[in-house]
């Protein structure tokens, strides 16, 4: 158990490393001169169009903890709205600050496998949660490629878009269609941790939802229409900073930033996701300069914090215990 910490913290410290040397070679390369003039782009700011980022973020949150708490129904897992929604705000706020922006999922499993003791149950719901939005952001940029397709500087992000999108149907096909192989085989054999027995109950527990097709189908919906949120929120951020950005430039490229930023290799996304905002809207586009996208991610990065201080809020009021969520479960 020693081990798995020490592994778990070398890891936590060289993806802070990570993100601290991608920040730093970005501050290096946009130079001092205009990082002095950051402050300036908040002298003619629009603050309505960041209340309204803020409010646009808060009710996406809000749309999550709807997909959830339906997704963990179909488990027979029956915890009130209000715990629903007080997990949810608590994993964005601490996807903030961990690695990648699924790190979150992993305190939201702690507190419902702690309080249901369905651990496999609590994982496959929140496995299909993030699949379910993973899924609304490929079809939300195969959607805006239709749009945008006619602007040669940004082929290769289109053609990486497609490919993505197909090898995405690939692994979706794979996931709900193989039961059995040998393969599976010999990981349900695996007798350390019994984590044979906890991958073949969290297949069974998966496998579940393809009776529901019903819900499968309400919760996508749900998950393309916070996916369209999330792209409004970026693009009242642009207006908050009075940049010009048309909005099918946001449909195609955040969803592509979004998935990015999933990837575990640093702390909340931090340092890939300005990367990612300069590559696409300056480098590929061309249509701010860098520093112009540095600032729209650093707004970016400040509403998605502020829009998940009620997870910070409820987490201190739960004391990092389970006793509150307890007392709002209906059993």
């Amino acid at each position: 158990m020693q081990n798995i910490m020490k592994k778990r913290i070398i890891l936590l410290i060289i993806r802070a490393v990570v993100s601290i040397s991608l920040i730093g070679l970005l501050l290096i390369s946009l130079g001092k001169e205009k990082l002095q003039d950051l402050p300036s782009y908040l002298n003619n700011a629009s603050y309505p169009f960041l209340a309204a980022a803020v409010l646009s973020f808060i009710t996406a949150i809000i749309l999550g903890a709807v997909r959830w708490g339906k997704l963990l129904e179909v488990q027979d897992i029956k915890l009130r709205f209000s715990s629903i929604l007080k997990l949810t705000f608590i994993g964005i706020f601490f996807s903030n600050f961990l690695p990648g922006l699924v790190a979150g999922d992993a305190v939201k499993l702690y507190y419902t496998a702690k309080n249901t003791k369905k651990a496999a149950a609590s994982l496959a719901s929140m496995f299909l949660d993030r699949f379910l939005g993973v899924s609304a952001l490929f079809v939300v940029a195969v959607f805006a490629v239709i749009f945008i397709r006619g602007i040669t500087e940004i082929q290769r992000i289109i053609l990486f878009v497609f490919s993505s999108f197909i090898l995405f149907l690939i692994i979706v096909f794979l996931l709900f269609n193989i039961r059995n192989s040998s393969f599976l085989g010999k990981i349900y054999g695996i007798k350390m941790f019994d984590f044979g027995d906890r991958m073949k109950r969290f297949k069974d527990s998966l496998f579940i939802y393809k009776k529901r097709k019903d819900i499968l189908a309400r919760t996508f919906f749900i998950s393309l229409a916070i996916q369209f949120l999330i792209i409004i929120v970026s693009y009242f951020v642009s207006r908050f900073l009075n940049m010009q950005i048309p909005v099918r430039y946001f449909l195609l490229f955040f969803p592509v930033i979004q998935l990015i930023a999933f990837f575990p290799v640093t702390l909340g996304g931090i340092g890939t996701r300005e990367w990612a905002f300069i590559f696409f809207f300056a480098t590929a586009a061309g249509i701010v300069t860098k520093m112009d996208a540095f600032a729209l991610s650093i707004v970016f990065y400040l509403v998605n914090i502020i829009s998940s201080l009620p997870g910070a809020a409820a987490y201190l009021l739960m004391g990092g215990g389970i006793k509150n969520l307890t007392e709002d479960n209906r059993r």
